[in-house]
């Protein structure tokens, strides 16, 4: 039985400049909290993986485009002083596995180990928490093939851990071949919580949201003349995209949110764009990333939407086509209440 005094840790990619990464642990936190899991991020990067990150933010011959992102990190930093979190440390032995009564791995793209930004780090693998109770909720392997040689390291943690669900197809045939039993699929707790009160409102209107870190040229010519023929705006967020009328870059995750409320119409690469494109209810058109395709087939799938992904020959015709949001919302409805139930009841074992 829970005692008012014990604590879980949540380890994930919490404190990075991405959208995504920051509101799937920010929802998280709170889905917890609200069902009385008072939790602590551990607050842990390390050294390469702080070096990638910052690099990729501030490395760039481009005054104007620094500037922004200068202010979308200070944006970004303002945003986690609402998270409930260890102190940083670079080095994983720096935290006390004994703090902690259960420790909640995910929902990223933690066990992706080709990751370049940081590679293999066992610290996501458990490593450091051995006698502590561990419980994955919807973390992702990424871009790992199905047929990866999985390093003996990585094996052996995923079987240290109490309980497993995954977030996508891709990652539950990997863990399948080292676990006991076929881990279960959850959502990413970004479907868990509601943001309303936390949405920033946006003044902009009549605009399609462009969500991409960047397309063809291919397909930028046909996301622009479909805006023109529409007349509408075309808005990037979080990313410079020349090709759009306007590029918000120099913002936070709230604002983020709001930008998302207010769009027409949603354009996006991105896995996380593509899951506010469906809690906004948004008609949405998406240019797979090969690079995302595994992250994004389960969603898809689950929630009858797979006639959303398109290309530049038929991005008019996507984004003409109404997506009956009653039908998703009966099979979100499931989803929620099962992955929330999975959440809880694994963090009210011993």
């Amino acid at each position: 039985m829970k005692n008012d005094d014990e604590k879980f840790g949540i380890v994930t990619y919490h404190d990075g400049f991405n959208f995504g990464a920051y509101l799937q642990v920010y929802a998280l936190q709170q889905v917890m909290a609200r069902n009385g899991f008072a939790s602590e991020i551990i607050n842990y990067k390390g050294s390469v993986h702080w070096w990638n990150e910052y690099r990729s933010l501030l490395w760039t011959k481009r005054p104007i485009l620094l500037a922004k992102n200068i202010l979308k990190l200070f944006a970004f930093k303002a945003a986690h002083k609402k998270l409930c979190m260890s102190r940083f440390s670079k080095k994983a032995s720096d935290f006390d596995s004994s703090a902690y009564r259960s420790v909640v791995y995910g929902s990223d793209e933690i066990w992706n180990y080709s990751n370049p930004l940081l590679g293999f780090d066992p610290f996501y693998f458990g490593t450091g928490f051995e006698k502590t109770r561990k419980i994955a909720y919807a973390p992702s392997c990424g871009n790992l093939s199905r047929d990866a040689v999985v390093p003996d390291a990585v094996a052996k943690g995923w079987k240290s851990f109490d309980e497993v669900a995954v977030r996508d197809i891709n990652s539950q045939a990997i863990l399948s071949k080292y676990r006991s039993t076929e881990p279960g699929i959850v959502l990413d707790p970004t479907f868990l919580y509601d943001f309303d009160a936390d949405t920033r409102p946006c003044k902009d209107k009549d605009f399609i949201l462009v969500y991409t870190t960047g397309f063809s040229k291919a397909e930028e010519k046909s996301i622009r003349e479909y805006a023109d023929t529409n007349k509408l705006k075309l808005i990037s967020i979080g990313y410079l995209n020349k090709f759009c009328d306007k590029n918000v870059i120099g913002v936070g995750p709230f604002e983020f949110l709001g930008y998302y409320a207010a769009a027409t119409h949603v354009v996006t690469s991105m896995f996380h764009g593509t899951i506010f494109s469906i809690k906004f209810k948004k008609n949405f058109a998406l240019f797979v990333d090969p690079y995302r395709t595994n992250k994004l087939e389960y969603i898809l799938t689950r929630f009858l939407l797979q006639n959303r992904v398109t290309d530049n020959v038929g991005l008019a015709s996507v984004l003409g086509r109404r997506i009956d949001y009653d039908a998703v919302g009966v099979r979100l409805k499931e989803d929620v209440e099962f992955s929330r139930s999975y959440l809880l009841n694994a963090l009210a074992k011993e």
